[in-house]
């Protein structure tokens, strides 16, 4: 929109200097046909505003320097323009995009201590006496379990019943496997030999049963296991508590969770400060793009030395 007003503007004011030449300038005819020289600004100890010869303008193009462009310094609404460049703001956008990269390496770092703190609190646990002593503990009265658990069955095992049911419950098992490697299996032979196995391994499972239920040591084996892998079970509960509760993690926390909000706000900012460092750029841009001098542009077919090469005071084009 500030390209299209600078436009209508610079139109506007070439139709009204256009028709002021045509009702107060004597010898109109003459001026259309001669090259016009521009319109220089003053010089110190030259009349002010005054039309040149063609040849100071090439004079004074060779002659000019960057002071004669645009007094530094420029104060707007917008904030100090350092000859025409937002620095300002450029500067606040490389120091907020620095704030934020900062911001998220405190983030990583705290996230890496809290990570190491858990990461030892395991490692002394899994190491400890009491954790080391009750999964032994736990060990051993499985491996009593399963002693007095072979013990109590030995006789059941040589018991000529369990040993018909159990031989013929592998068989069928054997030959339900088979059945199912055929290319076209009989499912319904599959079922009824699944049922038949199903019949021998649960007599085969209550004599087995019965036999350990009755057996006292078995039933002692059996309480002392459960005994140990509940007191696993607490070992292991109280360390979670303590992490849980550990003053020295909750302290990270915290630190993580104020290094987060950081890492957001920072991220905003900079977000925030390159968008309006941008918008400043655009307004240098345009803000420059009409000056005296582009106003004017002094060419040297103005000047009356040829046509289509460019001079002093070219437009500034836009930086997309």
């Amino acid at each position: 929109m500030s390209r299209v007003f600078c436009v209508k503007r610079s139109l506007a004011a070439s139709v009204i200097g256009g028709l002021v030449a045509v009702g107060f300038v004597p010898g109109l005819a003459k001026a259309q046909t001669q090259p016009v020289p521009p319109m220089l600004p003053s010089q110190p100890g030259s009349p002010s505003q005054g039309t040149v010869a063609p040849g100071s303008v090439q004079t004074y193009l060779n002659n000019r320097n960057d002071s004669d462009r645009r007094a530094p310094n420029i104060r707007d609404t917008y904030g100090t323009y350092e000859n025409g460049y937002p620095a300002s703001d450029m500067r606040i956008a490389v120091d907020a995009n620095a704030r934020a990269a900062f911001t998220r390496m405190e983030l990583r770092r705290v996230q890496d201590a809290l990570d190491a703190g858990v990461h030892l609190m395991e490692l002394n646990f899994n190491h400890s006496k009491e954790l080391t002593d009750a999964v032994a503990a736990e060990q051993q009265a499985y491996e009593d379990y399963l002693a007095a658990r072979e013990t109590a069955l030995r006789p059941v095992h040589d018991d000529a019943r369990f040993q018909a049911n159990d031989t013929l419950k592998k068989e069928l098992g054997e030959r339900i496997v088979d059945e199912h490697d055929k290319r076209n299996p009989d499912k319904v032979e599959i079922v009824s030999m699944s049922l038949a196995k199903l019949g021998y391994a649960t007599v085969a499972r209550d004599m087995e049963s019965h036999v350990l239920q009755d057996d006292s040591h078995v039933q002692a084996a059996r309480q002392k296991l459960m005994e140990a892998g509940q007191r696993v079970k607490d070992v292991r509960d109280n360390f979670d508590m303590q992490v849980r509760t550990s003053p020295e993690l909750a302290l990270l926390r915290r630190q993580l969770e104020e290094a987060r909000t950081n890492a957001v706000v920072a991220a905003t900012y900079s977000e925030g400060a390159i968008e309006a460092a941008n918008v400043a750029l655009d307004f240098a841009y345009y803000r420059e793009r009409y000056n005296f001098y582009s106003s004017y542009p002094y060419t040297d077919t103005l000047a009356g030395y040829g046509a289509g090469n460019t001079g002093y005071g070219y437009p500034v084009g836009v930086r997309y």
